[in-house]
Formats: structure tokens, C-alpha cells, sequence
């Protein structure tokens, strides 16, 4: 258990037969600490509530070469602003959105799961390599492009920024 700018994060490991499980969990985790490690993109566009999240993942390596993920993500109490950068057709396209997210009295759950073989293992020596993360943010990037309208390559840009901008948060809180 730790803090991510201040509030509770917890980050649990367990060593399994050939693999690991780890689950990361924040609860009531403001917005707005989200959007400091978001820097920029939809993320970036919530004005205030508080996001429940609960990631899981279960690597193996025996036989056969797997990895497993299972985001759940819930918004609470979340209220949306467009940024005024944005051209009139990205407003009007994202308008409804906006609209649906700040209509809504109760809580917003999204959900993600991504299972890999060893097929996208062959070959490689890091994590960046195997292609998981690649393949999380291109998924995701389907599953918000459907919900907000954006083009899928631009939302892959916005949390290809944001998964940088956490990596980077880590890496610093290490050293």
C-alpha cells in the first residue's frame, strides 16, 4: 500500500505456478490527481469526482506463454468540460459525450479485458517489445473512440501520452 499524491494506491503481487498476478487498486482516487498524470486528452477533460479502479493481470510462462488483464474502472460524481482548443467539428462530435457523462446520476463503470498468447512473446526482450501495452492502448482506444466519438488514432495518441506520463511518475517515484 502506498500514495499517490496523497491518497491510498495499492499495489499487490502474488507468485503463481510458472507466473505472477499482481492487482493495482485506487478507490475515490480525485480526478484531478488523474489529471495531472494524464497531462492531456479526454482524461484531461474531467472538471471533478473520483475514479475507482481495480487492474488485474496473470502472467504464466510455462507451456504455453499467456498474459491476462482485467480493468475495471468506475467514474463517480464526474462532471466533463471540453477544452476550447478544440475545432468545431471535434466539439460537436464530442458534445453528446459530454452531455451523457454529466447527466448521469449514478456511477459510470467501464470495463477491459485483453488476453495474449505466445504468439506476441516470439522474439523479444522487454515488455514494451511483447506488444501488451500496445495492444491495451489500441483496445482502449477502440472501446473510448466508441464512447466519445474522437478518432481512434487520436485517443491511441492521448493514452499512448497518459501511459507515458504514469510511467514516468513511477520511474521518478523509484529513484
Amino acid at each position: 500500500m502506498g500514495l499517490l499524491d496523497g491518497h491510498a494506491f495499492k499495489v499487490r503481487t502474488e507468485e503463481i505456478a510458472d507466473g505472477r498476478k499482481t492487482a493495482w487498486e485506487a478507490t475515490a482516487l480525485p480526478l484531478a490527481t488523474v489529471r495531472n498524470l494524464a497531462g492531456s486528452g479526454p482524461l484531461s477533460w474531467f472538471d471533478s469526482g473520483v475514479v475507482n479502479f481495480k487492474v488485474q493481470d496473470e502472467w504464466t510462462l510455462n507451456n504455453r506463454a499467456a498474459v491476462e488483464l482485467d480493468w475495471q474502472i468506475g467514474l463517480e460524481g464526474v462532471t466533463m468540460a471540453l477544452p476550447s482548443t478544440l475545432g468545431i467539428t471535434q466539439r460537436a462530435a464530442l458534445l453528446p459525450l459530454v452531455t451523457y457523462i454529466n447527466s448521469r446520476p449514478r456511477a459510470l463503470e467501464l470495463r477491459y479485458n485483453l488476453v495474449m498468447n505466445e504468439r506476441e512473446f516470439e522474439s523479444v526482450a522487454s515488455l514494451e517489445a511483447t506488444g501488451i501495452w500496445q495492444s491495451l492502448i489500441e483496445g482502449l482506444a477502440r472501446s473510448l473512440s466508441k464512447l466519445s466519438g474522437e478518432q481512434v488514432n487520436q485517443t491511441k495518441e492521448h493514452l499512448s501520452s497518459t501511459a507515458k506520463n504514469f510511467k514516468d511518475y513511477l520511474d521518478a517515484r523509484r529513484k
